[in-house]
């Protein structure tokens, strides 16, 4: 699991993320602090003046990550007492070296094509299935078209670049400013990518007031405020 966390002055950095302690808008999660060096535990909400602090973007796990009731992570660092080590800087040499193996491999990209479901979950977990969010700015020229999606109630502005897309008569700009985006999702069919508002819908139940829009290739630049 690998998420993306803001820090002042608009800054963000990735980490890997080792466990996650569920409270409601107090979760918190254990990851690096900025240098890369230390773990630390930091809410995953509000923070002073930045409203969400952790953007998972990657949440898949290994055989090895845990359930346990309001807590999930590592198996390894949930155990020994290593949560209240790391408050008080006492967790193991070999922990914080295994932490730091796992964090070389984390790469997480603002910009990408959706290409697998695996784009799409990694597009949802950042704007919370676009839950309340609003169709900001429409641009067409010819084949392509940009549209921004007001995203800011979960932190993040979502740029999408269309080719040879196709709009449901809903899609317009101001759209979803009442509430009327409560969940979407995509999918792929017919040789397209289809933007929904609904997490059930598939090709086979597609109309076109269930459709935002539809494009054969969907490049996404995902801006964290």
């Amino acid at each position: 699991m690998n998420a993306k966390i803001k820090i002042a002055d608009g800054k963000v950095y990735d980490s890997a993320v080792f466990a996650i302690i569920y409270d409601s808008w107090k979760s918190k999660c254990v990851v690096f602090d900025q240098t890369l060096q230390k773990l630390e535990i930091i809410n995953m909400w509000r923070d002073g003046d930045i409203k969400r602090k952790v953007f998972i973007m990657d949440d898949s796990t290994t055989a090895d990550w845990v359930e346990n009731d309001s807590i999930e992570g590592y198996s390894w660092l949930l155990e020994n007492d290593n949560l209240n080590r790391i408050e008080k800087g006492e967790l193991s040499s070999d922990i914080i070296k295994r932490c730091k193996e796992m964090q070389q491999a984390v790469s997480l990209p603002l910009e990408f094509e959706i290409k697998t479901a695996k784009d799409v979950k990694i597009l949802m977990n950042v704007a919370y299935d676009f839950h309340d969010s609003f169709i900001e700015k429409v641009e067409t020229a010819d084949t392509t078209a940009k549209v921004t999606i007001n995203n800011k109630g979960w932190g993040a502005i979502i740029h999408f670049k269309l080719e040879n897309p196709q709009f449901s008569l809903l899609f317009k700009e101001g759209y979803g400013k009442y509430g009327e985006i409560f969940t979407a999702s995509m999918f792929f069919g017919n040789g397209r990518i289809y933007w929904v508002n609904d997490l059930e819908i598939d090709s086979t139940q597609l109309a076109s007031d269930l459709s935002w829009f539809s494009s054969t290739r969907v490049f996404v630049k995902i801006e964290l405020i």
